[in-house]
């Protein structure tokens, strides 16, 4: 399924109309600082330990919606941004992030991040045997993280 419908049909008739006028400066850099991952339960029941939150993801790029790790068809599949700060603090991994304007999906995500509605999610390598957590492989950004508490903190551009 087309990411971009996807995202249009979190949208009110409103926002999709905001979306639609949404003027995109290319002479700007697009940044977003996030809450990236927690050590608490997320949605699946199931938590990250601290060792691996604590690794820093500076320089990764990320996609849309895991679509590189699950080869989703009908995907745009570059790099929809770079993590250029990362750090890890309480239980919490924080991380800014650089947007490529060029991504087939950067106006809608953008416009999702001003509204606080986007997240990045860490992606992670489990061990088959006990499916627990072993390695932070990427990051991707996703409408529907399954922790609760990844979310936008603050979206700018200079």
């Amino acid at each position: 399924m087309n990411t971009y419908i996807q995202i249009k049909a979190d949208l009110t008739s409103k926002e999709e109309y905001e979306m639609s006028n949404l003027k995109v400066d290319m002479d700007k850099d697009y940044f977003a600082e996030y809450i990236f991952a927690d050590t608490k339960l997320d949605l699946d029941n199931e938590e990250i330990p601290q060792e691996i939150l604590n690794t820093k993801v500076n320089g990764m790029k990320g996609d849309l919606e895991h679509s590189r790790l699950n080869d989703l068809e009908g995907f745009d599949k570059s790099d929809l941004f770079e993590v250029v700060d990362s750090f890890y603090q309480g239980d919490k991994l924080f991380g800014k992030v650089k947007f490529n304007k060029q991504h087939a999906q950067f106006k809608p995500v953008w416009y999702l991040n001003t509204k606080g509605k986007f997240g990045i999610s860490p992606e992670y390598k489990r061990l088959k045997s006990t499916q627990k957590y072993v390695d932070l492989v990427g990051v991707t950004g996703t409408i529907n993280p399954r922790n609760p508490r990844s979310k936008v903190i603050n979206a700018f551009a200079i």
